[in-house]
């Protein structure tokens, strides 16, 4: 969702090799854009995506505002594996509260019947109120055929779902 937009629909797919400066990093999962295709001999072609903090954190980045440089030193996480979420949610905090803004089709989120606005109240037996977006989404990128249970509330109804992870890229 970007701000003042509407929300649109954006694909994520792991690279073979992403090249920034002198560094060349294997499986890295970049977002295309909406309306890029893919050609058939896309495996073979140099494809423009967006890369973002999954990057970024493998670095120690220093921005030169007046020389138009950025430097990126390789931090303690530079050969951690990428992984992306294996839920099928994406979340936000507004106020107080931890919503879902999106339920991806065939997920285990949609599976497990979660919608669009449901307030999350724990996340594996803890409060949402207290872990960050980032705990929270490391917890939903956790593993592979993983457990994790949600306690949910949609309108007065509080319900228990529990998830198995499913890496999808």
């Amino acid at each position: 969702m970007g701000l003042g937009s509407d929300v649109f629909e954006v694909a994520d797919l792991r690279a073979d090799s992403v090249v920034i400066g002198n560094h060349r990093l294997q499986g890295i999962i970049c977002t295309l854009e909406p309306g890029t295709t893919l050609p058939p001999e896309a495996e073979q072609q140099n494809i423009v995506g967006t890369v973002g903090g999954g990057l970024l954190r493998r670095f120690v980045v220093v921005f030169d505002f007046p020389k138009g440089k950025l430097y990126l030193v390789p931090g303690p996480n530079y050969r951690e594996k990428d992984e992306g979420d294996m839920s099928g949610i994406a979340l936000g905090r507004y106020n107080d509260r931890v919503l879902v803004i999106r339920v991806s089709p065939d997920m285990p989120a949609h599976a497990a019947g979660l919608r669009e606005l449901d307030k999350i109240i724990r996340v594996q037996d803890k409060a949402a109120t207290e872990l960050s977006l980032e705990e929270i989404r490391k917890i939903l990128k956790s593993g592979d055929k993983k457990k994790i249970s949600l306690r949910v509330r949609r309108g007065e109804k509080e319900f228990d779902v529990v998830l198995t992870l499913e890496r999808a890229i």
